[in-house]
């Protein structure tokens, strides 16, 4: 299984999603995309933001994902915020990696 498959896997399996509906799992893929998207637009560099090995960026990739994945989500605001977070960290490691 490929490193794209892999996180594709862990995130539909943690929204807990087990149809294979394919325009769900497309919408389940751009919660993937996007949130290695807005990683680089936050200034996370691309070498960090792209490595879904990492087990931060799996974590901000599933909490970017059950914050905007389907609707009426009770939970979303509190995800968003822990992928904020995550997201500033993985940010200030790209920070202190260019100092050295």
């Amino acid at each position: 299984m490929s490193e794209t498959n892999e996180i594709y896997e862990l995130v539909k399996a943690t929204l807990r999603v087990t149809t294979d509906d394919e325009n769900i799992q497309n919408e389940i893929q751009a919660c993937i995309d996007g949130a290695i998207d807005d990683l680089k637009t936050a200034g996370v560099p691309i070498k960090i933001a792209e490595d879904t090995d990492n087990p931060l960026v799996k974590q901000a990739v599933i909490f970017y994902a059950k914050s905007v994945f389907g609707y009426d989500n009770p939970d979303a605001a509190r995800f968003n915020g822990l992928y904020e977070m995550k997201k500033n960290v993985l940010a200030e490691m790209g920070d202190i990696n260019a100092d050295e």
